[in-house]
Order: C-alpha cells, then structure tokens, then sequence
C-alpha cells in the first residue's frame, strides 16, 4: 500500500472517531495506527498526532482542557495544508463550548468550518448539523433544531451513522415536545430507542431513555418517567458520557423535588454536581445550585439554603471574570460569602421566621426598583419585628455618601435623600465605617452621642419637632466583607427591641446582600445575553456574505431565488436575471497576481452595489469571477440601463488588463435572462441560471466585453446588445 493511501485511511479514520463510543477508543486506534505506520515505514505526520492526542483528552473529565489541544493541531494543519482535519478541529471545539455552555463560541467555530468546507465529506456535514441543533437546543431555539437536525437524519441515513441517526432523532423529539407537539415528539422518540436498542450502545440508549423521560415529564406523567430518568443513568454508567449523565440527573431531580420526594431530589442534584464540579458549564451548574437551594427552602434549612445561593453568587461572578478576560484562562472567583457565624438561640429564631424572611429576599430579588416592593416588605417585616420605619440605604464608596432612596414610614415612602459618612454625623455613617450593629433604646441625646459627634448632627433629623422613633436597629449590609449599606429599623416605643431583633436584623441584612447581589448579577447576565445576541446576529450575517466582496454568498442565493420565483409567479411579475463575468481574469490573476485580482472583485462588487440599488435588486458571487444578479418586477427595458450603468462605471475606472484578449482594460461579458411567468410556465433556480448562462455564453463567444439578454417568450437566440 502507498504512503498517500495510508495516510488517507488513517485520516478517515480519525474523521470517524467521534462514531465511537467505546472506553478506549482512542487508545485502540492509536494502537492500529502505529501498526499501519510500522508495516509502511512512514512517520505519521504531526497534526495526526496532536488530534489523537486531542481527541483522548477531550474524552477525559475536564474536556474544556482539549481546547488548547484541537486549537495547536489546527496550527499544525495550516502549516501542513490539512484542510480537512482542520475542519474536523472547529466541529469539535464547537461541540466542546456547546457542552460548557459557551455557546457564541460554540456557534463561531460551527460557522468557521461551515464556510471554509469546500471538501465534499458528508460525514462532516452530519456532525455539523448535529452539534449545530443540539447547541440551539441548548439556546432553546427548538425550529432551528428541527432544521439542523431534520438534515442531520436525512445525512444519517445516507450514511448508514446509527448512532448520530439516534442523536439528531432525539433533539428532534425534545424539540416537537417544547413546542407542543408531544405525539410527534413520541414518535421520534421511539424510532430512537428501537435504534439504541439495536445497536446494544448504551451511548444511545442513555439519550433516547433521558430524552424521552423528559417528554414524560412535559405531558405531566412524572411515574412513567422515573423509570425511564433511571434505565438513562444506568446507560450512561457504561459509558464515558458524564455530562450527558449529569444532566439526565438534573432533570431528574426536578422532576423528584415536584414529586414532593426532596431527599431524592438532592441526592440526584449533588451526583450531578459532583460529575461536573471542574467543568466551566456555567448552565448547568447555575441550575443545580438554584435546585439545591430551593430544596433547602423547603426543608427549612437556611444556612444550607444560603451556602447554596452563595455558590449561584460565587459562580455567577467568575462567569462575568472569565466573559471578560481570556476564554480559556480560570479564575479565581472575587464574590465568597462565607457563612455567618450565629448563637444557636438566634438561630432558631430565624428559623422560625424562615418563610417571612424569604419572601423577603424573593420580593427584593425580583424587581428592577426597591421601591416597587418597599411596602409589601415593610408590611412583612411588621410580622415579625415591630416598626414604623424601614428603609435600606446603599453605600456609595467613592463619593462616602449613604443614598437614603428606599425608606418607608407608617406606610408612605420617604422622600429621598443622602448623607455624607466623612464626619461621622449620622447613626447610617457610624454603622458603615465601624461595620457593627447599632440598638437605640430612646435615640435620646446621649444615647446618641456615644456614636456620634454632636457638633456634626443633623438635629432636626434625629429630634424634629413631633413625635420621634425612640427604638432603632442599625446594621449593616455586607457581601464579601464589603459593607454595599445599611438596613435601618425603627420604632416610636422606646426599649422594644432586645439583642434577638439585631440577630434577625442582621440575617435579614444579610439575605437582602444576597439579592441585591443576585439581582445586580441578574442584570449583568441579561447584558450578556443582549450583547450574545448581538454577535450571532453579527455571525448570522457574515453566513449570509462573502468575505471579500460583502456581497450574498451562494447559500443566501439558494434561500433567496426560490421565494423570489415563488412570489412571481403567484404576482406574475417578471424576474430578470444577469449572469456576469471578467473577461479573462485567469490571465488577469496570472499576470498581475492573486493579492491584485481579489482588489478587483471588491472594486466591482462596490459598483454592482451602487447600481443595484432598488430594494428587489439582489447581487450574489456565484463564483470566483462570476456574478449573478437577481432583478425581481424588472423587465429588460429596465435592467438595460443599469447594465450600461455598470459597464461605463467599470471603464471609468481603467483598471489595465495586459492579459485581456478583448481590451486593454477590465472588461466585463453580461449576459440576461427575463422570465415573465404564466399558469403553464414554472420556473426553479437551475433552470433561470441556465438561461442566464446560455446568455453569457453568447456574449463570450461572440466579442466579450458586451451584454446579451433574451426573454422567455423569444423562441430564437438571443441577439447581442452592443455595450455603448
């Protein structure tokens, strides 16, 4: 066997590894590789190497780590010129960012090796649209799931991949069942079984049997559904496939804690967290927490129920560091909550106001202003602790002020207003600079002066001139040992409070941190997802262009052509079509080089822009120096200006062609076709192509540098329409 052909069945070879779900696949391959390569006595070249080595970490624990792997192999392909394996790199890093919850990575990568495929391999085609339809199944775009994984089954099929057949059968089941179609979704669901089933691979049997349990659960039929979350974890326990097992978990767990059966429920939720406590799938881990804790508050355990909202904080804020920094670099988390240390009477009176407490920290959590939910809380806390006041003031530390903006007293909002904490002049300024906990008896004079210079204070603050609270709790907010304000309690009946009202006063404090922090965490993750959007918007329309022109690519032209000639022939408008190509531009890129030619392409794509301009003028590249022209509702009589338009526009500019046959110039040979539709005329895109075609090849093979265009009712050829 020759060298060539060697490493041609060791490239399919390693094209089809993903196939595999064996333990050891990799290393047998390896083995079988090192025979065949021993036998010709031929080095394997190093991109072969780095992917296998790649592909083997990938298959590990922490397959965020195969990252630098795949990208280092994509190096070597460049330098080597391995087109292929290159692109085999990009579907696996974006299926790598698709399971750790990167998804614009994810997308960026799939996008990269869909435009630069120019490799007939239907095999990758199957494993991108796949992965494609599971990241949007992630994303929750279930009609694009559908799409990419229709074609997924369809290229299956053709290529006889059962279990990718079983994969893309499933996302399309889970995406029938979320918009509703649960009949459908079952029937996808089924053939995806009696595949796994088939093949005896517990891969497989794992995402059908998981899949189908939460369709189980979507129709509300949680008791046949535990058996099935149960057969998927036991499949998936015979494979290397954990990030499949932890979510399987996850849902699981959901679907025990609606059962009522909580000890359950967190068993699950912690397995699953304990699969992928080292992985960066900020998703999947926010959920699991949040799971746990509302576990926790049901049981009515609040220290467990604030470690698990700690870990949500914790874990959100290294999410905002590593979104902001390198993707690949791990960082340390700059929000820790440590636990607060609590007398054990303090805490059982916490305990026993839980419920309050929590609703709470939800009603402040959910809005966007304090004040929208100031009077519930302060009608809340009256249920617990008396007062006539209570507000919550946030510290702002560059300017040492204490914006007073959420206060309430007998029922009505205070007008806001702001302290300076520089001198000390109020209780709000003691409490922040000393981070300790303040109770009042009276708030007379001199009980006020043990904190507070007399001199500075404000007098009609603190005495006014009617009736005046006389017990009041100060204490501050703090996260991350850092004081963000001051919760303040405040009563008109002197010696009310007692030392268990400040430990609930700092618990509450406390939890208020938590959802201040969590609603601030919630708006930087909505700004994230608002700028994610952004980008695949950005993406979605560089898969729609060329790159170097910035005209629509060919892909745009087979989504677009079809509707346009669908729409004509219902409105019976004509559809001109213009085919258009350079006269002698091979000569032209041998003459004066590549780097020259492709400055030529972006200056007649500039012009074809700014001559085509009605909102049904559509100009794609079609190829490497040939154009199509899409004119919808436009005869000839008004493409024939436009045309001359373009032809002197292009003389204008002179560009010297040495090479050219026709011309000293560039040049360009146009040729048109205008089908005017009736009730016995159909039309597709091949067949208006082709006519535009057959009109080009007039204008090249009469004279170039010249313009040919026929109707659909002329039976003759066309004649030639001299460029003026």
């Amino acid at each position: 066997m020759s060298k060539a052909r060697t490493l041609s069945l060791i490239l399919t070879k390693l094209t089809r590894l993903q196939q595999s779900t064996k333990h050891d696949a990799v290393k047998q391959l390896r083995a079988e590789i090192n025979q065949m390569i021993a036998i010709e006595g031929i080095t394997l070249p190093d991109e072969y190497d780095c992917f296998l080595t790649a592909y083997d970490v990938y298959r590990s624990h922490t397959i965020e780590h195969a990252i630098p792997y795949f990208i280092h192999c994509q190096i070597l392909c460049n330098s080597n010129k391995n087109k292929v394996l290159h692109l085999y790199c990009d579907v696996h890093l974006g299926t790598i960012y698709s399971l750790i919850g990167q998804y614009h990575q994810a997308l960026k990568h799939f996008l990269a090796a869909q435009q630069s495929n120019t490799v007939e391999d239907e095999n990758l085609k199957l494993l991108l649209n796949l992965n494609v339809g599971d990241t949007y199944l992630s994303l929750g775009d279930f009609e694009r799931v559908k799409r990419y994984c229709l074609k997924a089954v369809d290229l299956a099929k053709s290529n006889n991949e059962q279990s990718c057949l079983t994969l893309a059968l499933d996302n399309i089941a889970l995406a029938e069942g979320h918009l509703g179609y649960l009949d459908g979704a079952f029937h996808y669901i089924e053939q995806s079984i009696a595949i796994a089933q088939a093949l005896d691979c517990s891969r497989s049997m794992g995402f059908a049997y998981a899949y189908k349990a939460r369709l189980l659960t979507l129709k509300g039929e949680y008791d046949i559904a535990t058996p099935f979350y149960r057969k998927a974890d036991l499949s998936f326990l015979q494979t290397y496939e954990y990030m499949g097992r932890s979510d399987n978990l996850y849902h699981y767990a959901l679907l025990l804690k609606a059962s009522g059966k909580l000890d359950l429920s967190l068993e699950r939720c912690h397995q699953a967290q304990l699969l992928i406590h080292k992985e960066q799938n900020y998703q999947l881990r926010i959920q699991l927490y949040r799971l746990e804790a509302e576990i926790h508050h049901q049981h009515g355990d609040l220290v467990l129920e604030k470690e698990a909202i700690a870990k949500q904080a914790e874990l959100a804020n290294q999410e905002l560091k590593r979104a902001t920094s390198n993707e690949t670099e791990y960082i340390e988390s700059i929000l820790k909550l440590g636990e607060q240390k609590r007398e054990h009477d303090s805490l059982q009176m916490l305990h026993g106001n839980l419920k309050i407490i929590t609703q709470i920290g939800q009603n402040i959590a959910t809005v966007n202003n304090l004040n929208d939910c100031l009077l519930d809380v302060f009608n809340q806390i009256n249920k617990i602790i008396p007062i006539h006041v209570f507000g919550i003031a946030l510290y702002n530390e560059d300017n040492q002020v204490l914006n007073y903006n959420h206060f309430i007293e007998d029922s009505e909002l205070i007008t806001p207003f702001t302290i300076s904490c520089e001198n000390i002049s109020s209780l709000g300024a003691y409490c922040i600079h000393h981070q300790k906990t303040l109770l009042l008896n009276t708030s007379s004079e001199k009980e006020v002066s043990t904190y507070i210079n007399l001199n500075h204070l404000d007098r009609q603050m603190y005495f006014g001139d009617g009736e005046r609270n006389q017990s009041a709790i100060v204490t501050p907010i703090n996260l991350n040992n850092k004081t963000i304000g001051a919760l303040f309690l405040e009563h008109k009946t002197a010696y009310l409070y007692q030392s268990y009202h400040c430990d609930l006063a700092e618990q509450l404090a406390s939890f208020i941190a938590v959802s201040l922090e969590n609603q601030r965490q919630t708006q930087i993750l909505r700004k994230q997802q608002h700028e994610l959007e952004i980008i695949n918007n950005k993406l979605d329309c560089l898969s729609r262009q060329d790159p170097l022109t910035q005209l629509l690519n060919r892909y745009e032209l087979e989504k677009v052509v079809p509707k346009l000639l669908h729409n004509a022939q219902h409105s019976q408008q004509p559809i001109t079509c213009l085919m258009i190509d350079i006269d002698f531009y091979k000569g032209y890129n041998d003459y004066y080089g590549h780097h020259e030619g492709d400055k030529v392409l972006a200056q007649l794509s500039a012009i074809f822009k700014q001559e085509f301009t009605f909102s049904d003028d559509y100009v794609f590249r079609f190829g490497g120096d040939e154009f199509l022209v899409i004119l919808y509702g436009q005869p000839l009589e008004i493409c024939h200006p436009k045309v001359q338009k373009v032809q002197h526009a292009v003389e204008q500019l002179s560009i010297p062609h040495h090479a050219s046959k026709c011309a000293s110039i560039i040049t360009l040979s146009i040729g048109g076709y205008c089908w005017y539709p009736n009730t016995a005329d159909e039309m597709d895109i091949n067949g208006l192509i082709q006519y535009a075609d057959e009109a080009l090849y007039h204008a090249k093979t009469q004279s170039r540098n010249t313009f040919v265009a026929y109707e659909s009712h002329m039976l003759v050829a066309p004649t030639i329409r001299e460029h003026q």
